[in-house]
């Protein structure tokens, strides 16, 4: 049988490791959608392929992004949910 405390830091293991991989995921996200907003600032030439690939990377983006969050929440109820089980 698993204790309170111990259901409390596997929860709390969970929101620690999915919020280090959003941080990492997102920042690595964030500086190719910066490096290819740089690269379309000198000239119209690269507008129709890095567009795409900025358009591209920024739905990539909110996708990663929503898709963590409700990752997050999920973890978040299914961690919350078992230690109430747990506890009661």
């Amino acid at each position: 049988m698993v204790s309170d405390v111990q259901s409390l830091i596997i929860v709390f293991g969970h929101f620690v490791f999915l919020r280090q991989k959003v941080i990492s995921g997102f920042a690595t996200l964030l500086a190719y959608h910066i490096s290819y907003l740089l690269l379309l600032i000198p000239g119209y030439i690269y507008i129709s392929i890095f567009g795409l690939v900025w358009v591209l990377t920024s739905l990539l983006l909110l996708f990663f992004v929503s898709s963590c969050v409700f990752m997050w929440s999920c973890a978040g109820f299914v961690g919350l949910f078992s230690w109430c089980r747990i506890g009661f």
